[in-house]
């Protein structure tokens, strides 16, 4: 008898711990939804990113948003290599999930005018550059489809 009181004491103790779990997630959710990130970092001359964009600096703008998400729950669902739109996939305890639009933009390079003027510029991709990057996010996307049904991923 002693045995069954505990173990129905720590079911109820898990129970209220889910359910704790899925109000703070709730509750997460609450806070993201119509927010959008943005990162800025160093870009090529056609718009490729020097590396890619990693879950520790998404996390990082979460927390300059002033929201608290651990990097493990963040899914990119493709390596970000190049200017542009993203969506990426918060997953959060009890199955609950949030979509969040990423804006990767290039970082503002001063151009030397000569006379010691200088003007910042923003990069930003011509309809060509555009085209040619969604592209190769749907070959990507097409390449990572591939590997997860191969089991590979």
């Amino acid at each position: 008898a002693a045995n069954l009181r505990a173990l129905e004491d720590q079911a109820k103790k898990l129970s209220d711990q889910k359910l704790k779990d899925r109000s703070t997630a709730e509750s997460l959710i609450a806070q993201i939804e119509g927010m959008s990130l943005k990162i800025i970092k160093k870009v090529s001359e056609d718009g490729r990113l020097y590396g890619s964009v990693t879950t520790a600096e998404v996390e990082a703008a979460f927390t300059e948003a002033g929201v608290t998400i651990d990097r493990r729950m963040i899914v990119l669902g493709q390596q970000i290599k190049m200017v542009g739109e993203y969506s990426i996939l918060i997953k959060l305890s009890g199955g609950l999930k949030a979509n969040v639009p990423l804006a990767v933009k290039g970082e503002a390079k001063k151009r030397d005018l000569g006379d010691d003027e200088e003007v910042e510029e923003e990069y930003v991709l011509t309809p060509e550059e555009e085209a040619e990057r969604e592209a190769e996010a749907q070959r990507l996307r097409a390449e990572s489809a591939e590997a997860s049904k191969a089991g590979v991923l």
